[in-house]
């Protein structure tokens, strides 16, 4: 009697059925197990084809930077994938969505622990710690003067790899962005160098002094490219009419360079022929060569009557940097020199491009420096009476340039008062020796505010102790006292520059107050969200509410009646920006208290005057957020 052996099926007893696994999936499954334990060769070395030693990770992808993926994953495949290296443009792409979405979570994650608590949130500490109580640390114990004092200088950030340093100071604006998003923009711009100055029609001989700027290339014969420079310069008629424009819509801001001074000096000696109709090497240094084209860039950029940022001006300034490089700038400094080095600072700003920015600080801390060498009272080499006036109006007029950029990006002036040796022209002088030009800057009255109260100002923000509140409302008092009365704002009636100064004398106060108590402002906020007019620095939040509602006020007042110059003015939006976030921060917590004038409105009219400007400002564009961004 035979019997037959059955193969296993379903039970028709129980009624349940056996499952059955894909023989696909548990193949990989095993394979992987496998790898694990380094039995067979890695999915990497297999993928390669070459030799594994089955370790994990195994030496061949330690060898080439991808011990990450051994065993099991592989590189993402293209050209030249034997390497990470292969990957850097996928990884950086994917590392930058990463930050913009951490930094959207933690500022929805900080908004919703502020209507609970004053107390930050665990997961917004630096460094991170995923357990509170693995972070005990005796030196935590540290008095509060000494966070405070972490909180007055600012924040460092240095990089891990090529141990780079970059400083941002505690009121840093928008320029003090990531370390990260700043480098690869460098990096982007300096792959597009040699195609952006291709397609502003400047030769290929130009790009190795335009990018060795600051420096000058040692070995390569300088005079070819200086005739190349100058057989680009632009017709006088043209040069003539740019310093116009540049004099007509910014003698406002500084004193620089005068209309007489680029009409009967520098526009011919540059353009200045012989018989031969050539120009001679010996009539003027490449830095004066310089001077003129970026005093022409930045016509170009606020000429009205072209769009912003034009071509125009990107060729005129991308000349003036390579004028600049045929002599090197640390050798033989002149007040050409260092007003080139301060105008190209003005550019780097009102140029439109992000990455460019954070360099105005910088070139403008670098006129100080260099001013410094070339600057004492020039009474003591014995100097005639007008030279002695433009001099020292220069000199004046750079330190506001410097003490005003270290406000808005929260870093030290590079002038310190120990270093000033010019003393401020008279009303007398003044009123002399401006015959015949135009009005410029803010003269003796701004040079006046400048030492009296921008000085002490930049001082107190940026000392290294923290400041008493009794020290912040006795500064409050003094510059009480330099303003008497707010100067009444200007119709469309008046020349530009008259406006502009009227509009600028309007606010002036505000500013500076604003600036002295922005960062108790803050303190009230945080101490008592729920009604920060309980808060013992309840005095700083009404006055900087007061002063960033009359700031937003006076800006959409002048962009009304001057729009496309003030879209191109950056500083003004970086302190229309600060202005609109203190009224936004007031309107979120105290919307419900009787305030004068409302939070909501003004901040919806500070809303309505970016989104105007941000189809011609590329600083106006940036302030606006999309709703959409917010979105996960």
């Amino acid at each position: 009697m035979s019997s037959s052996r059955s193969k296993p099926g379903p039970s028709a007893d129980t009624g349940q059925s056996s499952v059955s696994i894909p023989r696909t999936h548990s193949r990989n499954a095993a394979k992987e197990a496998r790898r694990i334990r380094g039995e067979i060769a890695c999915a990497e070395c297999r993928r390669l084809k070459i030799k594994c030693d089955r370790k994990v990770p195994c030496s061949s992808c330690v060898a080439r930077g991808c011990a990450v993926v051994c065993p099991n994953d592989v590189l993402p495949p293209g050209d030249n994938s034997r390497h990470l290296n292969s990957a850097t443009d996928h990884l950086q792409q994917k590392i930058t969505k990463m930050e913009g979405r951490i930094r959207l979570l933690e500022d929805a994650v900080q908004v919703a622990q502020m209507e609970q608590s004053s107390l930050p949130h665990p997961l917004l500490r630096t460094p991170f710690v995923l357990n509170p109580m693995d972070s005990s640390d005796p030196d935590e114990d540290m008095s509060e003067d000494i966070g405070e004092l972490a909180d007055v200088m600012g924040s460092l950030h240095i990089n891990e790899k090529d141990k780079s340093v970059q400083f941002y100071g505690p009121t840093g604006g928008t320029e003090a962005r990531s370390k990260r998003s700043a480098k690869y923009m460098a990096v982007k711009d300096h792959n597009h160098t040699h195609m952006a100055l291709r397609a502003l029609g400047l030769p290929q001989e130009l790009d190795i002094f335009f990018v060795s700027f600051p420096f000058t290339p040692m070995g390569i014969p300088r005079r070819p490219v200086r005739l190349t420079i100058e057989a680009l310069l632009p017709l006088r008629e043209r040069a003539e009419e740019l310093s116009e424009i540049f004099m007509k819509h910014l003698s406002w801001m500084f004193q620089i360079v005068t209309l007489g001074f680029l009409r009967k000096h520098l526009i011919p000696l540059v353009y200045r022929c012989d018989q031969e109709d050539s120009r001679r090497d010996g009539d003027y240094s490449p830095h004066e060569l310089a001077l003129l084209l970026i005093v022409l860039a930045i016509g170009a950029l606020v000429d009205t009557t072209q769009q912003a940022y034009n071509s125009e001006a990107q060729r005129y300034a991308a000349l003036a940097r390579t004028a600049a490089a045929l002599q090197p700038i640390m050798e033989n400094i002149s007040l050409a020199s260092v007003k080139f080095i301060h105008l190209l600072s003005i550019y780097n700003g009102m140029c439109g491009k992000e990455s460019a920015v954070p360099n105005t600080y910088a070139l403008t801390n670098l006129a100080g420096i260099m001013a410094q060498k070339v600057h004492m009272d020039p009474s003591v080499w014995k100097m005639d009476e007008k030279t002695c006036y433009e001099r020292r109006t220069y000199f004046w007029s750079l330190l506001q340039a410097d003490v005003l950029m270290c406000l808005s990006s929260g870093r030290p002036p590079a002038i310190s008062n120990s270093g000033i040796h010019v003393r401020i022209p008279t009303e007398m002088e003044e009123q002399k020796h401006q015959v015949g030009e135009n009005e410029i800057g803010f003269g003796i009255w701004g040079f006046t505010i400048t030492r009296d109260c921008l000085l002490p100002l930049a001082r107190h923000i940026n000392s290294t102790t923290p400041p008493t509140y009794q020290s912040v409302l006795d500064l409050e008092n003094k510059f009480r006292s330099y303003f008497h009365e707010s100067s009444p704002l200007a119709d469309a009636q008046v020349p530009v520059a008259a406006s502009m100064q009227a509009w600028v004398r309007s606010h002036y106060q505000e500013l500076i107050l604003l600036f002295l108590h922005r960062a108790f402002f803050a303190k009230a906020l945080a101490t008592h969200p729920d009604n920060p007019l309980n808060s013992p620095y309840a005095h700083s939040l009404r006055v900087a509410y007061r002063c960033a509602c009359l700031l937003v006020k006076v800006t959409r007042h002048q962009y009304a009646l001057f729009p496309q110059l003030i879209s191109r003015v950056w500083q003004i939006w970086t302190f229309a920006f600060t202005s609109a976030i203190m009224v936004g921060a007031v309107a979120n917590r105290m919307h419900q208290l009787d305030l004068d004038p409302p939070p909501l409105q003004t901040f919806d009219k500070a809303c309505e005057l970016f989104k105007e400007a941000s189809s011609t400002s590329t600083r106006a564009a940036k302030a606006l957020v999309s709703p959409a961004k917010f979105r996960p």
